[in-house]
């Protein structure tokens, strides 16, 4: 007895659903769902963001500093006061970001701060600057895709490019042109920079 046209486009269809059903159940990776807190090794449970760095680290930033998580356990990073190659010297961190060089930038509200994974050292950049100018500071960073990073002070007018080859961060000059105060930095393909007011 053979099918008609639609009875075979109906078997044809089942089997199809069948098979695309057992290909997707037996895909699906498994994946286990924990929660972070203090209860685990986690410092502090108010988290203000979260970035991933390349190595599939989790770096965690609070008001009390930041945590790294490998997926095991927690290193943290914290003010001890005073301003050493070796540790952060604000808690307040606001941001997080990565180079291509896997260096990690670390803004506070005092500074900035750039961390070199492979040795541990840190370079601190605007510290102290800010506090004897009777300024806030709530630093923004931003990295583009060409490495280029920008900075600045959120609410001020300078914007500031950090020299790999001086380790330092230098004033942008914009042919007479004020930025404005910045609220937001953005890069823009083609090499330009752009604020937000």
């Amino acid at each position: 007895m053979a099918l008609s046209d639609i009875e075979f486009m109906r078997v044809v269809a089942v089997f199809l659903c069948f098979i695309c059903c057992y290909c997707h159940a037996f895909s699906q990776d498994n994946y286990a769902i924990s929660n972070l807190d203090n209860t685990n090794g986690l410092p502090n449970n108010a988290i203000w963001g979260v970035f991933q760095d390349s190595d599939k680290l989790l770096w965690l930033n609070s008001e009390d500093g930041l945590d790294v998580y490998n997926g095991i356990s927690f290193n943290t990073f914290k003010s001890s006061g005073l301003q050493s190659a070796s540790n952060l010297p604000n808690n307040m961190v606001t941001e997080v970001r990565e180079d291509k060089l896997g260096l990690i930038w670390i803004c506070t509200e005092e500074g900035i701060t750039r961390y070199n994974k492979a040795n541990g050292a840190m370079s601190h950049y605007f510290y102290n600057n800010d506090k004897a100018n009777g300024k806030s500071a709530d630093y923004l960073l931003t990295i583009s895709d060409g490495n280029d990073i920008v900075c600045g002070l959120r609410l001020d007018t300078l914007l500031y490019r950090y020299d790999y080859r001086t380790n330092k961060m230098a004033e942008l000059k914009f042919d007479g042109h004020a930025p404005g105060k910045v609220a937001k930095i953005n890069l823009m393909s083609m090499g330009g920079y752009g604020c937000s007011i």
